[in-house]
């Protein structure tokens, strides 16, 4: 129970930390902050993947890996891209 809270706690953390980023440095689309959150809450799933080697309930490996791959893209983006819109790696 009290994994499961932190795992939840975990994931609003991120929510929040990338709202008050938004507010304070927007980006230039909504597709490109909904990437940079995904890329945000890759980290966190990756993470729990690799703590409890079952992931996040509710969620299935297929989508944790989904999620990893939006990560690992927006982190090769970030080499071979001009723009400034990542705000986190």
């Amino acid at each position: 129970m009290l994994q499961t809270w932190i795992r939840l706690l975990t994931l609003m953390a991120v929510a929040a930390l990338f709202i008050v980023q938004q507010v304070s440095y927007p980006l230039v689309t909504v597709w490109v902050a909904l990437g940079e959150y995904l890329h945000c809450a890759s980290y966190v799933l990756l993470l729990d993947l690799i703590i409890t080697n079952r992931g996040l309930k509710g969620l299935s490996v297929k989508t944790q890996i989904c999620f990893l791959f939006v990560h690992w893209f927006r982190y090769f983006d970030s080499f071979f891209s001009t723009h400034l819109n990542h705000w986190i790696f």
